[in-house]
């Protein structure tokens, strides 16, 4: 089973002017597997016109690299979506991008509430989610992948079972891995609450394996030579 990933990113001005204000309109989009970017559901439409004001534009992410991430040397915002929503910001006259670490379960409730601006995560589009925010275009696709440890005597999907595997909380990763559990695929699930938690446990033997984003794991896996993807 792929799992096609979406990436979706504001563009240009008139798409992020629009993202500010009418967010939280109904929609009739029923794509189900989709990575996004989503803005603040606001009901007054003056949230451009406040981020104008205050000149900082906030944006949440849970900080997974190579997209929206805190840079550990700089301390920055930093990755593709960063690049894209800094120009966007730029030329709507917003002199400042800020990124807020949340929770990947937690950031349509921080939009909700106002928290944050807008969020860039790999967020799997679904009807109940556009209830609460508006998507922006695709520009991506991707599918799932299974990382593993170099000396793991896992070298395909048919070598999972009876295996221990890892999803990171919120994310629809975690729901394939639960239903390959109830398949009868994996022997069993943990959850974990961030990317870097969820890999760090495939690293030292907590798990037998995890599944997550392919391009996620594909960066990372430049970083963590220790492990490697098998599908």
């Amino acid at each position: 089973m792929k799992i096609y990933h979406k990436k979706v990113i504001a563009l240009g001005l008139s798409i992020l002017a629009a993202l500010f204000i009418f967010a939280g309109c109904g929609s009739n989009n029923t794509e189900k597997s989709t990575d996004s970017s989503s803005a603040q559901n606001t009901a007054d439409g003056n949230t451009l016109d406040k981020i104008r004001k205050s000149g900082v534009l906030v944006v949440g992410s849970s900080n997974d690299a190579p997209f929206a991430y805190i840079d550990a040397k700089t301390n920055e915002f930093s990755g593709v979506d960063s690049d894209i929503i800094k120009e966007i910001a730029r030329r709507l006259g917003v002199k400042k991008v800020e990124m807020k670490q949340i929770p990947f379960e937690n950031l349509l409730i921080s939009l909700d509430n106002g928290s944050v601006d807008m969020v860039t995560d790999a967020m799997y589009i679904k009807p109940e989610r556009l209830q609460k925010a508006l998507f922006t275009n695709i520009w991506y696709t991707e599918t799932e992948a299974v990382v593993v440890k170099k000396e793991s005597d896992i070298k395909s999907k048919s070598d999972l079972k009876d295996k221990v595997i890892g999803g990171q909380k919120g994310m629809t990763f975690l729901e394939l891995a639960d239903k390959w559990k109830n398949d009868g695929i994996v022997k069993d699930v943990k959850v974990f609450n961030s990317q870097s938690e969820l890999m760090m446990a495939v690293n030292t033997g907590k798990i037998d394996a995890c599944v997550t984003d392919g391009i996620v794991a594909a960066y990372t896996l430049k970083q963590i030579p220790h492990l490697i993807c098998v599908y």
